[in-house]
C-alpha cells in the first residue's frame, strides 16, 4: 500500500500543466496519484490530461456533482495511509515536499491531519500563511481553517467521519477539519511550506457571506450556541474591554482577533437565521376549533414561515381561567392567541416582547378599558373594520386584513332552496322563517348542530309544512355538508356576529344568496341587495328576492376579488408579525 495518496480534481483548468508537473518530479516516490476529471471539453487540458495520464494510478473523466463530489470519487479510490488533495492549478512548494513531509508523517500516526504552510500566489500581494499549532481552538474553527492543498488527511478519518458534503460550494473541507477538531482529533503542525495556492480558485469567486452562511450550518449542528444571540453579546463585551485594557502588545492583539470573531458570529448567526432559520412560534386556539378544523387556514400560514407549535386550550369549553402555567412561553420568539385570551394580569406575568391576538368577537363591545389594557400588551390583527378602528382609536398597534375563501365552481343551485344552520339560540328557524318572502315557495333544509351553550329552537308544524323542513345533525365528512349547502340557492349566516364568518363566506365562493344580520362582520362583506341581503333578525320582515340571480353573481364575483386581496393581506400578517411594518 502506497503511503501517501495525492487527490487531483479537474476541470478545464488552464494550469493543469504545473500541477502535473510538481506532481510527478517529487523525489519521494511512494505516492499513488489519483486524477478525478469532470469531463473537460478545452482542448489544452485534454492534451495535458493524455500526457500525464500514464503516471496515474487512477483516472476518470466523466461529469460529476460539483468539487465535492469528485473529491468524495477520489476518496472511494485512494489506497494511501495519508491522503492529500492537490487540486489542478495548485502545486507543491518544490521537489522535496513529500520527502520532507513523509518523515512527519511517520512520527504522527496518532494525528488525523498533518499540516504545513501555503504560499498564495497573488500577483499583487504573494505571501505566506502559517497556523500554528496554538492558534487551533474551538473558538479558531468558528470562522478559520487550515487549507485541505497544505493537510495530509489520514484516511481511516473518512471512513470514521463519513465523506466530504456534496450539498456545500466551498466550506466542505473546513467542516471536515473542524468536526474532526470538535470530535477531539489531534492536528500537527509541520513548519514548511507544502503547496503554492493559485488564487483565482473556485474559493476566490465567492463573497464572505456566501462562505459563512455555509458555515452557519455547520455551526447549528455542531455548535448550537453560536446562535446564542445573549451569548455572543456578552462575550463581545467581555472582550471589548479586555482590549481596551491591553491595547498594546501581544494581548491586546489577542483580545483584538478574539473579538472581532465574535463580532463576526453575531453578524453572520444573525443573516443567517433571518435568512434560513424560522422564527419559534407558539399559537394557542381554542380547543373547539380542533374539531371545526375553521382555523387550520390561519396555522397553514403560520407554519409556512413560522416554526410554529399549536396548542388547544378548553378554557373556553369549560368555563375556566386561561392557565399560563401550561406553556412555556420563553422558548418562543412569538406568541399568538387566537380568540381565547390570558386576563391584563397574567399577560403582564407572561411579559413576553412579541405577543399577537386575533379577536374572534365583535370587539366593539369589548369596554374601552378592558380594550385598551390589551392594546398596551398585545399587538391585534382584527378581521373586522370596526375592531381595527377601536384599537388605533385607544394607542394600540393593530393591523387590518380581510379573509375570503378560495372560490371554486360557480355553483348557485336551486334558488327555491334554503341552507340554515341553527348554531346559536338567538337566530333560530322562527325568525328565519320571518325573513323569507310569502310569495315564493322555499323548502328549507335545517342543520342542528347547535355551538356549546346555546340552545336548539324547534319549528313549528305549520313552518314543517310551509317550508318542506329537512333535518340532519352532523356529517361525519365535511364534503358531505358542503354538498347539501350546494343544493341550495340560499345561505342564512348563522351567527350576529363573527370574527371572520368563514360559514357565510364559503357560500359566497360558491355563489349563493347569503341574508346575514346587518352587524359586523357581514356588513362589512356584504351589500344589501348587492351581493347579498341584510336583516335585522331581532326585528324580521321579509326580504326581497326577486334579483337573486344578480346578487349570486356578485356574491361569487366578491369572492373572487376578495381572495385577490386576501394573497396580499396573508403576507402583510406575517410582516407584522415580524415586526417588517
Amino acid at each position: 500500500m502506497p503511503k501517501v495518496s495525492i487527490i487531483t480534481i479537474n476541470y478545464n483548468e488552464p494550469k493543469l500543466e504545473r500541477t502535473c508537473e510538481s506532481i510527478i518530479n517529487q523525489t519521494f516516490r511512494d505516492f499513488e496519484w489519483i486524477v478525478i476529471d469532470g469531463g473537460s471539453t478545452n482542448t489544452d487540458t485534454i492534451a495535458t490530461l493524455d500526457k500525464h495520464k500514464k503516471h496515474c494510478s487512477y483516472f476518470v473523466s466523466e461529469p460529476d456533482g460539483g468539487l465535492y463530489d469528485a473529491m468524495n470519487k477520489g476518496i472511494a479510490r485512494a489506497n494511501g495511509d495519508w491522503l492529500i488533495f492537490l487540486n489542478a492549478g495548485d502545486c507543491f512548494s518544490d521537489n522535496e515536499t513529500l520527502q520532507t513531509m513523509s518523515q512527519k508523517l511517520q512520527e504522527s500516526k496518532d494525528c488525523a491531519v498533518v499540516y504545513g504552510g501555503i504560499l498564495f500566489e497573488d500577483p499583487g500581494n504573494p505571501r505566506t500563511s502559517f497556523i500554528k499549532q496554538e492558534a487551533l481552538s474551538d473558538l479558531f474553527w468558528m470562522k478559520d481553517s487550515i487549507w485541505h492543498q497544505a493537510a495530509f488527511i489520514r484516511r481511516d478519518m473518512f471512513e470514521k467521519y463519513g465523506h466530504y458534503r456534496d450539498d456545500f460550494k466551498i466550506v466542505s473541507d473546513w467542516a471536515k477539519f473542524a468536526q474532526m477538531y470538535w470530535s477531539g482529533e489531534k492536528f500537527n503542525f509541520c513548519p514548511i511550506v507544502v503547496s503554492k495556492y493559485d488564487t483565482a480558485g473556485i474559493s476566490s469567486s465567492l463573497t464572505p457571506e456566501t462562505v459563512f452562511m455555509e458555515q452557519a450550518k455547520i455551526w447549528q449542528e455542531l455548535q448550537p450556541w453560536a446562535f446564542d444571540e445573549k451569548l455572543l453579546k456578552s462575550r463581545l463585551r467581555m472582550y471589548s474591554i479586555l482590549r481596551q485594557l491591553f491595547f498594546f502588545g501581544k494581548m491586546g492583539k489577542r483580545f483584538r482577533k478574539i473579538r472581532n470573531t465574535y463580532r463576526h458570529l453575531l453578524q453572520y448567526s444573525k443573516m443567517y437565521q433571518e435568512k434560513f432559520c424560522k422564527q419559534k412560534m407558539l399559537f394557542i386556539d381554542c380547543e373547539f376549533h380542533k374539531k371545526t378544523k375553521s382555523v387550520d387556514f390561519l396555522v397553514d400560514i403560520m407554519k409556512k414561515d413560522f416554526d410554529c407549535d399549536v396548542m388547544y386550550d378548553d378554557c373556553m369549553e369549560t368555563r375556566t381561567k386561561f392557565d399560563i402555567s401550561k406553556y412555556d412561553f420563553k422558548k418562543y420568539d412569538h406568541v399568538v392567541f387566537f380568540q381565547l385570551l390570558p386576563t391584563s394580569r397574567d399577560l403582564r406575568k407572561i411579559n413576553h416582547r412579541s405577543m399577537f391576538w386575533f379577536p374572534m368577537e365583535n370587539i366593539g363591545f369589548i369596554s374601552k378599558g378592558r380594550l385598551r389594557r390589551r392594546c398596551r400588551k398585545l399587538k391585534i390583527i382584527n378581521f373586522t373594520k370596526i375592531g381595527h378602528k377601536r384599537c388605533t382609536e385607544l394607542g394600540g398597534k393593530s393591523l387590518p386584513v380581510q379573509f375570503f375563501i378560495k372560490p371554486g365552481e360557480f355553483t348557485p343551485g336551486d334558488k327555491s332552496k334554503v341552507f340554515f344552520w341553527q348554531r346559536v339560540t338567538d337566530i333560530n328557524i322562527r325568525n328565519v322563517a320571518r325573513v323569507l318572502p310569502d310569495d315564493t315557495k322555499l323548502s328549507i333544509h335545517l342543520h342542528t348542530a347547535i355551538d356549546p351553550w346555546h340552545s336548539y329552537v324547534q319549528p313549528r308544524a305549520d313552518m314543517e309544512r310551509k317550508f318542506n323542513i329537512t333535518y340532519s345533525e352532523w356529517f361525519p365528512n365535511k364534503s358531505d355538508l358542503t354538498d347539501v349547502i350546494k343544493g341550495a340557492g340560499i345561505y342564512i349566516a348563522p351567527r350576529k356576529m363573527e370574527g371572520i364568518g368563514m360559514s357565510f363566506l364559503e357560500a359566497m365562493s360558491m355563489g349563493k344568496a347569503v341574508i346575514a344580520h346587518d352587524a359586523s362582520t357581514m356588513n362589512e362583506y356584504i351589500e344589501n341587495g348587492v351581493n347579498g341581503y341584510l336583516v335585522d333578525f331581532e326585528n324580521p320582515e321579509p326580504v326581497d328576492l326577486s334579483n337573486i340571480e344578480w346578487v349570486q353573481k356578485n356574491a361569487f364575483e366578491t369572492a373572487q376579488f376578495g381572495y385577490a386581496r386576501w394573497q396580499n393581506d396573508k403576507k402583510k400578517i406575517v410582516k407584522f408579525i415580524k415586526g417588517e411594518i
